[in-house]
């Protein structure tokens, strides 16, 4: 098998992986910027679902600040393990190439 059939073994090239990497750690980043201010600020009348509304700025900005985070993260360990991977088959095929012919 040739270094460029790897892809076609594991269904997925290191350039798509890079690619979901880029898109975890783009949308994270979207994620981790909404805005849940305007909904602690809102006034009005004294029902309970409009003081549910008011009260869950804190919990949705918490939320979203956690999952953003895990998004990014998740990208970079992604990109780190295709990085680390690639490299490290680039070591061992190399290895296999410097062994002398028989």
């Amino acid at each position: 098998m040739a270094p460029n059939d790897v892809s076609e073994t594991f269904s997925i090239s290191p350039a798509e992986v890079m690619a979901t990497a880029s898109t975890w750690q783009q949308q994270g980043v979207v994620v981790n910027g909404l805005d849940f201010s305007g909904m602690a600020c809102a006034s009005g009348g004294g029902s309970r679902t409009f003081a549910a509304v008011v009260a869950c700025s804190v919990a949705a900005t918490n939320a979203t600040e956690s999952i953003g985070g895990r998004l990014t993260t998740l990208g970079e360990n992604l990109r780190t393990f295709t990085v680390t991977s690639s490299e490290n088959d680039r070591t061992a095929a190399d290895s296999f190439t410097r062994l002398m012919p028989r």
